[in-house]
């Protein structure tokens, strides 16, 4: 079967689901399908950012993209950028 390359959108914000981001971008890469691309945008503030960043860039994979946002944005906002 012929893929097409994908592309999977997490858009992310709570403090206390760090972990569960990480286990589904982590899910993500390790499918069979390797034409994938994890796009996570964080709206989150305060000190979290830097340890949400750091824990996706230990998985080491370069499908990988993070994209911090500037500010709090609306729902229809995060995903509009």
């Amino acid at each position: 079967m012929t893929w097409r390359r994908r592309t999977s959108l997490l858009r992310f914000r709570q403090r206390t689901g760090r972990d569960r981001l990480v286990d589904a971008v982590r899910s993500i890469i390790q499918q069979t399908c390797e034409d994938v691309d994890v796009v996570v945008c964080d709206n989150s503030d305060g000190p979290e950012v830097t340890e949400t960043s750091s824990r996706l860039r230990a998985l080491n994979d370069r499908r990988i993209r993070y994209v911090r946002t500037t500010g709090q944005l609306s729902m229809a906002d995060n995903w509009e950028r």
